[in-house]
């Protein structure tokens, strides 16, 4: 009630914000905070979003798939966050747009019951209806804005598209799918169309140069190198820009594909994760990670006024210039233990997450470190999230502090909350430390929290993918996923970006049978 009062003050005079005012300063009884709770609802319906307060999102923005301000809110865990569109292809992508309509047939739509709106409600315009819709959703009403988002997607005939998705996506949390579960395969008939139709629409593929495969060596490198430098050069920037690290095959593809998404699709990562698609539609899977992952570092670099700041001409780093001086040190360092018997330095291992506390992943895997050979690996955890509230130690977990139990068992623990939305700051400061590895825990889980746009700017020669995400991260940048062979069975391997590292029974590392 608070965050609206002051939305609804921003708007200066209007008439909902004086009473809104009224109604909270005369707030004493259970019965009138009930009675206040059901007057905000009509309020909110009231509010014009056309000026600065609710709904000040930006309508280009959410016309896109997007909530421009939802990387902000850690609530908003499955909504797109920033959407890049082209403007030259505006009008061709309105066009394939005009004829769209997932559900086939008017009778498979969803119905909507009028009665639970304001009449208001019906005068706005779909992204208007979305924007009302999305502060249902950050005030975890799904039932509301499953309602609300499923109306915006009909009145902007299905063009519209995340609100589609995102009635589907509440529709699946609430299990609403009507009589007999009969609306199950009438959403999963939507994500498919959606999906589909937005990789026709914002998906390239850049291929920079091919090669004959049969041609010996010694030809081939004179043609990489003498005949075609220039050429060679722009390919190299091309491919370290897209983040392609140490899993491609050089020799047998020089130049791999680039991979171009000009906006994320309307569904998140984590909404598709869950959904049973058969075979057949299995790659939309890797298209909505790959358009996440496209997106991410752009994404990471949105300023509060809607602009996007310019990324440092070093960045991402070369993964080639990384592992040469990987492979110098390497040198020097054999030729010392060869010389007067020095021990091999520990390899550098970096573990980043924003879940270092009282989370499930967490519970399962502090104990994780404890079985690392100090003289054969360095660990270095890399935390984005708070710890716990000491109360919260004391009282609820009955003293325990997960935190400091990795803090005990690791070689550097860094509480790197002081680049809280600057990854860029935070890239450097992990290059700074020459890890080998780093491991990515959230994948794209914790949005708002996690460390958004990092390994798009390649601080490590590998990086890899372990525990919170179970399916591919769709990134060129990532080049190992942990997992098994019943997560990924091997079948599913052209599915993923990532070359699979199996564990033997199980991706997850629980410590249950050491944990005193």
């Amino acid at each position: 009630e608070l965050e609206l009062e002051l939305e609804l003050e921003s708007e200066g005079g209007h008439d909902a914000a004086r009473r809104l005012k009224e109604l909270v300063s005369t707030t004493a009884t259970v019965t009138d905070i009930l009675k206040l709770r059901e007057r905000l609802l009509e309020i909110r319906n009231e509010v014009d979003i056309s000026n600065n307060g609710i709904g000040r999102d930006d309508v280009d923005a959410v016309d896109s798939g997007s909530n421009s301000n939802s990387h902000n809110n850690n609530n908003n865990n499955n909504v797109r966050d920033v959407d890049v569109d082209d403007d030259r292809d505006k009008d061709k992508d309105k066009d394939k747009n005009d004829d769209f309509d997932p559900y086939g047939s008017p009778s498979a739509k969803p119905q909507i019951n009028p009665q639970r709106f304001s009449p208001t409600l019906f005068d706005q315009s779909p992204e208007e209806i979305y924007n009302i819709g999305m502060h249902y959703f950050n005030a975890k009403n799904f039932v509301e804005a499953s309602q609300i988002f499923e109306w915006s997607c009909q009145k902007s005939n299905y063009r519209l598209s995340v609100a589609c998705t995102n009635a589907v996506y509440l529709r699946t949390n609430l299990c609403d799918w009507g009589y007999l579960g009969r609306g199950f395969e009438r959403d999963m008939a939507i994500v498919e169309s959606v999906t589909k139709r937005e990789v026709e629409l914002y998906r390239s593929v850049q291929y920079l140069k091919d090669f004959d495969e049969n041609e010996d060596d010694d030809h081939y490198l004179s043609y990489r190198y003498d005949n075609q430098h220039n050429e060679r050069k722009w390919a190299d920037e091309a491919i370290r820009a897209a983040g392609i690290g140490h899993s491609h095959d050089h020799r047998r593809q020089p130049y791999p594909p680039i991979i171009h998404w000009k906006r994320s699709t309307s569904v998140h990562p984590h909404m598709m994760l869950g959904y049973p698609l058969d075979d057949d539609h299995s790659i939309l899977k890797r298209y909505v990670s790959e358009s996440m992952a496209g997106m991410d570092e752009l994404r990471a670099r949105l300023r509060d006024d809607g602009t996007i700041a310019d990324r440092p001409a070093d960045l991402p780093y070369s993964v080639a210039d990384m592992r040469e001086a990987f492979l110098e040190q390497h040198r020097r360092h054999l030729l010392r233990r060869e010389r007067d018997g020095t021990p091999l330095p520990p390899i550098k291992v970096g573990f980043v997450s924003s879940g270092f506390n009282s989370k499930a992943v967490l519970y399962l895997s502090h104990d994780l470190f404890r079985f690392f050979d100090p003289e054969l690996v360095e660990i270095h955890v890399f935390s984005t999230g708070a710890p716990d509230h000491p109360q919260f130690i004391r009282q609820t977990m009955r003293g325990v502090d997960w935190r400091q139990r990795v803090i005990d068992t690791v070689d550097y623990f860094h509480d790197v909350r002081e680049f809280d939305g600057d990854h860029i700051a935070l890239a450097r400061f992990i290059h700074d430390k020459e890890l080998q590895i780093l491991i990515e825990w959230d994948g794209y889980a914790r949005q708002g929290e996690r460390a958004m746009g990092l390994m798009a700017l390649r601080p490590c020669p590998v990086q890899i993918l372990h525990q919170e995400f179970l399916a591919t991260s769709g990134a060129q940048y990532v080049d190992y996923i942990v997992t098994d062979r019943v997560v990924s069975p091997v079948r599913l391997e052209g599915l993923y970006t990532e070359k699979f590292l199996y564990l033997p029974h199980h991706f997850f590392s629980k410590g249950h049978a050491v944990q005193a």
